[in-house]
């Protein structure tokens, strides 16, 4: 019995390292060629995308894509990995 949950716990512990950290990362621009006005754009997804800067071209994730497939079961992984991580920043717009 005590394998079983130990078991549990560690799949459990797996999956929740895998909802709190996704693949799509942060990154540091510079919106002007003196490097002056420089910024950590973050990663939007499907329900946050007041996030978006306009100045920013951004790219799906697909990392998140593919663990949102793996473990599209639990409903909530892709929630999360899709719902606030799915575009990932990427340079800035010419």
């Amino acid at each position: 019995m005590y394998k079983v949950i130990i078991i549990w716990v560690l799949v459990l512990g797996f999956v929740m390292s895998i909802v709190l950290s996704g693949c799509a990362e942060s990154k540091k621009l510079c919106f002007d060629e003196a490097r002056t006005d420089c910024k950590t754009v973050e990663p939007y997804g499907l329900f946050d995308q007041k996030y978006k800067d306009s100045r920013v071209e951004y790219d799906v994730s697909v990392g998140n894509v593919v663990l949102s497939v793996i473990f599209c079961e639990t409903l909530l992984v892709p929630v999360v990995l899709l719902g606030w991580d799915l575009w990932e920043p990427v340079r800035v717009k010419k």
